[in-house]
């Protein structure tokens, strides 16, 4: 993880920020307490990968943002464990702890010393550089749960947390947060942590809905969508209004397009779980990156490596020139909130 910070124009630096953990980051997102102690979510773009979470060890200054400068340095990793029964617990990913010591068995990383014999990697956790460097070994060291590529992470008003699981099409063995065999289109699981503190160690979840589409036969892939229907999401964030906004990253083959088109940008309804569409990308793309204006008249939202030519569906965004990603900006033609 590296921190930049924009409002230091001459000095600001790119700062690696170690004690987060070594993994695929893919965002942050972070929940705060009254008394200015922060927690930061993240997930790790892997198949399979774990869900994290850092809790600085001092609180933020609110009043002189340079004071912060340094806060990412020290505090505590964590990973997410989620019990069958709809119960989670954050598991510590400190050196001593949780199984994180010299000659540790990773249940997630084989040898095969002959056919039809294999036996575990083993890793040694003998400093806290070991376990930060080793962060995906260490989570699953200590008992993480293997979640199906997880990306983007989103806190709401509510302090819900909402994490999209992209898809994983190769897992075998199922679980209660990854129900799914060969989990081609993903899904999406959201959790309040006890209290509704960022500082606590467990917490409660559910799934808010498998991504497919309810006319495939096939239990894998059929999902539960009430309205529009999306594959593989991705990029989630609720905005100021308390609305849940996902972009997906599905694959372009025929297999996906033909039942669900390009990739798109969704409105979820959290509480009817109703699905509807904001727009759809051009061919090849991934739709990603949501920022908006505080009035939230105005959003700009990424097109990532679209691939169509021609009568493929044209370039993108220049018909004579090759495709290329781009940023598009999207309102509402009555000056409106976009999504009003």
């Amino acid at each position: 993880m590296v921190e930049i910070d924009p409002l230091q124009q001459l000095s600001g630096l790119p700062v690696k920020r170690t004690s987060m953990g070594r993994f695929d980051h893919e965002n942050t997102a972070f929940m705060t307490t009254a008394d200015n102690r922060v927690a930061f979510y993240m997930g790790d773009d892997g198949t399979p990968g774990c869900i994290y979470k850092f809790i600085p060890s001092a609180a933020f200054d609110a009043t002189n943002r340079l004071n912060n400068a340094s806060l990412l340095d020290t505090g505590t990793l964590y990973a997410a464990k989620f019990n069958g029964d709809g119960t989670g617990e954050w598991v510590e990913l400190t050196q001593g702890k949780n199984g994180l010591v010299a000659g540790a068995s990773d249940p997630g990383n084989w040898t095969q010393a002959a056919p039809g014999v294999v036996t575990p990697v083993n890793v040694d956790f003998n400093t806290q550089a070991d376990v930060l460097v080793n962060t995906k070994a260490a989570a699953r060291v200590a008992g993480a749960t293997l979640m199906d590529r997880p990306e983007w992470i989103t806190v709401g008003q509510d302090r819900t947390v909402y994490c999209t699981l992209t898809n994983n099409g190769s897992r075998v063995q199922t679980d209660a947060a990854n129900p799914r065999p060969n989990n081609s289109h993903g899904h999406i699981i959201r959790w309040r942590e006890d209290g509704d503190s960022p500082l606590a160690t467990k917490f409660k979840w559910e799934i808010l809905l498998l991504a497919g589409d309810p006319s495939i036969a096939a239990a894998n892939l059929k999902g539960n969508m009430v309205g529009a229907t999306f594959s593989s999401p991705d990029g989630i964030r609720v905005d100021p209004k308390g609305r849940l906004w996902v972009q997906t990253d599905a694959g372009t083959g025929s297999s996906v397009t033909n039942i669900f088109g390009a990739n798109s940008m969704h409105y979820v309804d959290q509480v009817t779980k109703e699905v509807r569409r904001l727009l759809v990308g051009p061919v090849g793309c991934e739709i990603t990156g949501l920022a908006y204006t505080p009035d939230l008249t105005t959003f700009f939202i990424n097109i990532q490596h679209p691939t169509g030519t021609g009568s493929a569906g044209g370039n993108w965004p220049d018909a004579n020139l090759p495709s290329r990603s781009s940023t598009v900006v999207v309102r509402h033609r009555e000056g409106k909130p976009v999504g009003a």
